[in-house]
């Protein structure tokens, strides 16, 4: 989220300098005309003109911001912004970055009045200023809007100079807030009613009912769920669900040859001829559906309901379009879409209010389509595995996460933490599988316990054994630490590359046939490996049986031979200053008599050659020196920047990573944490956040960690925790504030149920246990038990007294010990959970 709003800082530098300019506009005018019209081929300012096509003589601040953020090229915007940040002397880089910036057309990119002589440019400086030292604008607000300039227009414009404290009402925006509740339009907008809807969304965004948490990333998300693709709405006429295909065409049928028309005017003018109806979106809707549809899209199936303007839809269920256009002219409907309808159906339509189109066939795209998919649970990948529950609340726990890069999901036993916590880290990372998730080094994950502590969390002292067999102590990366230093690499490589460098890389100099331009070198860069010399020695394996070194080399041969890991990284040492390559170590050593002077051998994948990149002060300012295999003093992830720097692969770099911390309650985590409580704020991320750990001392010098541990920008932290946990209430309170806390309850995981043998049923014992679990003293709503225990049943043919028996029971005994009443509370829970329903002790075995 940091990168898609890395505008936010520029534009508000840009606004406090621009103030300068409030009483002296001249320089700002002919700014204006002189330099930001030799941006772009031809000039991108003329639309600034009065009424006659003259230049204006005035501005106001708002219509300055206006020229960057049109309908412009990005290109261009940066040229603009450079040219201000030259202007201003700003110090913030210009962004590179715009998604989610509400813009305006040319048209309407400026806000003064030709007829007003100048007095709405002076309201607008008038709150402008106001917005820039936080002074009261309610009254100029009033006034702009009274004079005329549109209110939605008004709220966008002061997004822009202060994103963090006004929220823009584009109609982006309104459709996003609609979907969470708020109006869709606001016709009578003055500054008290804009006021309060700031206060309410702020709100909504500290309780975490709307999944941002700023104005800036409430846009982006907005921007983001305007680019959902379409889906198509069809009518449910004739039981559509109960067919395998959408089919139109009725009201032709038997009259024209669908598959003859090659444009949708031909189409149209033979439906008007031959059915004598002048109505053309009926063949506007067959054309749709032979032309425009495509395979692989998704397919709604709706019904209008209510009268006049006070109407709904009701969504029946979806299906994923699997063939093209069939025409079947024996078809009461002949033309003919194959569909594969995701099942389970919902049990009862599911309400939509936003869409109003009652075409037979629509199509819906943007926030609205992206409203839709979360309330049918929408997913055509059809992700095994992948339950409705997550379908339908994972995004919004996902955007929850990258808001706020910690996030704990708390909840009753059995409500699916920790497999939504996976799901979420599926879906970040893009994996399709639990098995391809557990060998993904982007994803970590641990559970605590009462005695897990900082050695195994972060790092420690390690007994090992040398070669004569003494027992020595070696500093060693926890898992958290290790976690974050492949998050580091994967914030500098592709997926691919990842898969090649072991979980600590060294990285290795070595000198290909000497420096600059030669044989061996070309040699090894063009087939995949690196070769060393010293082949007066022959093969040696046993260094302490040879000693033989007359021409020195023994600690060259020792480092390429034993020293060199797999998943190692190589730089080729091009002269003292310079290297031409970088490599991932990919086999062990090997001996080749065709290598001549040269015979020693490791094979490489190479991720860039043929470059010139000073090293120097990577390599903590020392030039390389003679040895012909060394370690270097340059750090992974300083090395996977210089790849990063020459790739031609957009993918690469970028990549978060997940880790996620299950039962995270149950540790001590002030032991296990230690400094790091400090290091994992989302305030603090990234290597400005560096921390000295309680070894800092041991770390080698080509570690990641060299200079301070820090938990890396794009690293995602999941905790999971259920609310009765006695362990709770341990939870340090400067890490509860470092998360974001999001509940899973009971409810939403029953969802977990559909499609099981008797579904229905077993989610009446579940609701029925729960309302009793709700009203017993002493428990709660925090008691309440999750479908995780219910789906059990599957492993008992679907025995409701087993499941209670072996799960139920046991589980509420122990949130009752201690009750003075335990005993009859559990019954009047048994009770419940049978509803009378099943009678005691009777199951088939008993027959």
């Amino acid at each position: 989220m940091d990168k898609e709003l890395s505008w936010v800082p520029f534009y508000i530098e840009l606004a406090k300098a621009l103030l300068r300019y409030k009483t002296d506009r001249k320089p700002l005018v002919d700014f204006i005309y002189n330099e930001l019209s030799k941006v772009g081929e031809k000039s991108l300012v003329d639309y600034i003109h009065m009424e006659d096509g003259s230049k204006v003589k005035d501005i106001d601040p708002f219509s300055v911001f206006a020229i960057f953020n049109r309908n412009l090229k990005w290109a261009n915007r940066i040229e603009f912004l450079q040219k201000f940040k030259e202007l201003l002397h700003l110090s913030v880089e210009v962004p590179t970055s715009f998604y989610g910036i509400p813009t305006v057309d040319s048209r309407r990119a400026f806000f003064f009045d030709w007829y007003d002589n100048g007095k709405r440019i002076l309201d607008l400086w008038d709150l402008f200023e106001k917005v820039i030292l936080e002074s009261d604008i309610s009254l100029v607000f009033n006034k702009v809007i009274n004079n005329g300039l549109p209110r939605n227009s008004l709220t966008m414009i002061l997004y822009w100079v202060a994103p963090y404290r006004f929220v823009s009402l584009d109609s982006r925006n309104r459709s996003y807030l609609n979907t969470l509740g708020f109006p869709d339009n606001y016709p009578n907008l003055d500054y008290t009613e804009y006021s309060k809807l700031l206060n309410d969304v702020r709100q909504k965004m500290e309780d975490h009912s709307i999944p941002c948490s700023s104005f800036p990333e409430l846009s982006y998300t907005a921007w983001i769920l305007g680019q959902t693709d379409r889906i198509w709405m069809y009518n449910h006429f004739n039981d559509a669900l109960s067919k395998n295909y959408i089919g139109m065409g009725s009201s032709a049928m038997g009259q024209l040859v669908f598959s003859s028309y090659d444009s949708k005017d031909e189409l149209v003018k033979a439906y008007r001829e031959v059915v004598g109806n002048n109505d053309t979106s009926i063949p506007d809707m067959y054309w749709k559906l032979m032309k425009e549809v495509k395979i692989g899209d998704v397919v709604v199936v709706f019904d209008s309901k209510g009268k006049g303007r006070s109407f709904y839809h009701e969504l029946y269920g979806w299906g994923v379009i699997t063939s093209d256009v069939i025409y079947d002219y024996d078809d009461d409907n002949p033309i003919h879409r194959n569909v594969e309808w995701h099942l389970p159906l919902p049990q009862i339509p599911i309400q939509e209010n936003r869409t109003k189109n009652t075409r037979y066939l629509h199509e819906v795209n943007g926030i609205d389509a992206a409203n839709i998919i979360q309330l049918l649970g929408i997913n055509k990948e059809g992700k095994e595995g992948e339950s409705t529950m997550v379908k339908s609340y994972i995004d919004n726990y996902i955007q929850l996460l990258k808001s706020n890069k910690n996030l704990i999901l708390t909840g009753a036993p059995g409500t699916g933490k920790t497999y939504m916590a996976k799901e979420i880290a599926k879906r970040i990372l893009n994996v399709d599988d639990n098995k391809s998730l557990q060998n993904d080094k982007r994803f970590g994950f641990v559970q605590f316990h009462p005695s897990y502590d900082y050695t195994d969390f972060v790092e420690g002292l390690r007994p090992i054994q040398d070669q004569n067999g003494t027992i020595g102590f070696k500093r060693q990366d926890g898992v958290f630490k290790e976690f974050c230093k492949q998050a580091i690499f994967s914030d500098s490589t592709d997926s691919d590359t990842m898969e090649f460098i072991n979980n600590n890389p060294t990285v290795w100099k070595v000198s290909l046939g000497g420096t600059g331009d030669n044989p061996t070198r070309k040699d090894c860069l063009d087939h995949d490996y690196i070769r060393i010399g010293w082949h007066e020695y022959g093969d040696v394996e046993d260094f302490n049986d040879y000693n033989n070194y007359h021409s020195g080399g023994k600690n060259v041969l020792k480092a390429f031979q034993n020293g060199m890991k797999i998943g190692d990284i190589v730089v080729s040492c091009y002269s003292a200053k310079e290297i031409d390559a970088v490599g991932i170590i990919t086999g062990d050593y090997e001996y080749r008599d065709e290598g001549g002077e040269y015979p020693r051998y490791r094979t490489v994948k190479w991720l860039v050659k043929n470059i010139r990149e000073n090293i120097i002060e990577l390599n903590k300012n020392k030039p390389f020196t003679l040895p012909t295999v060394y370690k270097a003093s340059i750090t992974a992830e300083a090395a996977l920047k210089i790849v990063q720097k020459y790739s031609s692969n957009s993918s690469v770099g970028n990549s978060p990573a997940v880790f996620v911390i299950d039962e995270i309650n149950r540790g001590e985590l002030s032991k296990i944490f230690g400094e790091l409580f400090f290091s994992i704020d989302p305030g603090y991320r990234g290597s400005t956040g560096r921390v000295k750990t309680q070894y800092q001392n041991l770390i080698e010098d080509n570690d990641a960690f060299i200079d301070g541990f820090y938990v890396p920008d794009n690293v995602y932290i999941i905790g999971t925790m259920n609310d009765i946990d006695r362990s709770v209430e341990s939870m340090d309170f400067a890490m509860r504030r470092r998360f974001a806390w999001k509940e899973v309850t009971a409810e939403e995981s029953m969802q977990m149920l559909d499609g099981i043998p008797n579904e229905q049923a077993l989610k009446e014992h579940m609701i029925n246990l729960n309302e009793a679990i709700l009203k017993t003293p002493g428990l709660g709503k925090a008691y309440q038990i999750g479908a995780a225990y219910f789906k059990k049943i599957e492993n008992y043919n679907g025995n409701i007294e087993m499941l209670w028996e072996f799960h139920l029971k046991g589980l509420l005994a122990e949130y009752l010990r201690g009750n003075q009443n335990a005993e009859k509370q559990l019954e009047d829970l048994k009770k419940a959970y049978y509803n009378d329903t099943t009678k005691h002790g009777a199951t088939d075995s008993d027959n």
